[in-house]
């Protein structure tokens, strides 16, 4: 195994200073009211000015007899099918190492899941930003790096059936790393709907003046997702995505997570913590990522 991952996101994407970032922590902690825990989360993966105080309620919420955490997100940095794991005995964060729990990944790799290439680990950012917070609320927990790549229906089917001996784990979470609607055009999608989230289309192909503002058509959208997600029905998520195009990017985890819980006759019930936009779009010109926080 490859010794330890650097922090290649610390400075830029949150703060390398070990006081400063456990004050910025703390003190998102401490705007989560009466937290309840669980085992089974979704969290985001941006820069912690735009999502720390989202994030917060994921890792606040995690019960703290947890041992070891699959964080599963998708892949921003290299195109391939299936799912990577990390080559990594531990990922380096500014308020200490992460421990990768190698037997694990060991396992998982001579199941058929490929190792990261080492540039691609560095250079990927869904899993980096949950390791301070998880850091924060659990010293000890080791984690499991999961990346998403194109997977088919039947691959994760099988990634499932990788997956389901650590499900029934009473000390094993499993957290899924995802944004929500990346809306715009920089990001390749524009829909907007005047009303609810029917009728959604590309904003250019409504009368201008649009009515209500852009951003509540995002919030609509993603709302509809977050509900759908807690019904536990993996199909059903899936439909939702290939029907509205949503933009989230750890849809594939997510359903992964979700058709696990259905696969072991258990239900995830998301009890969704916390929402937030990096800006209210106001113009079809504007841009906008969505940021939600869940437990289960």
């Amino acid at each position: 195994m490859a010794s330890i991952r650097p922090a290649t996101h610390g400075g830029s994407w949150y703060s390398a200073n070990k006081r400063q970032l456990q004050t910025q922590i703390e003190n998102w902690f401490n705007t989560v009211d009466s937290p309840r825990f669980g085992r089974f989360g979704v969290g985001p993966h941006a820069g912690y000015t735009y999502c720390g105080a989202t994030l917060a309620h994921t890792y606040k919420c995690l019960d703290p007899n947890i041992t070891t955490v699959f964080v599963m997100g998708p892949s921003h940095c290299q195109y391939f099918k299936g799912v990577r794991t990390s080559k990594y005995a531990g990922y380096e964060t500014p308020l200490g190492t992460v421990a990768v729990d190698t037997q694990i990944t060991r396992k998982l790799n001579s199941q058929g899941v490929d190792y990261l290439d080492i540039d691609t680990d560095d250079e990927e950012h869904s899993l980096e930003m949950h390791l301070p917070m998880l850091k924060y609320t659990n010293s000890k927990a080791t984690f499991v790096p999961l990346v998403f790549g194109d997977l088919s229906s039947a691959a994760e089917q099988d990634f499932v059936q990788l997956l389901t001996p650590y499900f029934d784990n009473p000390q094993i979470a499993f957290i899924v790393s995802s944004d929500f609607c990346h809306w715009g055009s920089r990001f390749g999608y524009t829909r907007y709907s005047p009303a609810g989230t029917d009728h959604l289309a590309p904003v250019k192909q409504h009368p201008s003046p649009l009515g209500r503002p852009i951003w509540e058509s995002i919030r609509d959208l993603d709302q509809e997702g977050m509900k759908i997600a807690s019904t536990g029905n993996a199909d059903s998520w899936n439909k939702y995505i290939q029907e509205t195009g949503n933009t989230v990017c750890g849809h594939r985890p997510l359903s992964v997570l979700v058709r696990l819980a259905e696969t072991c006759n258990s239900q995830i019930h998301f009890e969704w913590l916390h929402y937030a936009q990096s800006s209210h779009v106001s113009s079809r010109h504007d841009s906008s990522v969505s940021y939600a926080a869940a437990i289960a």
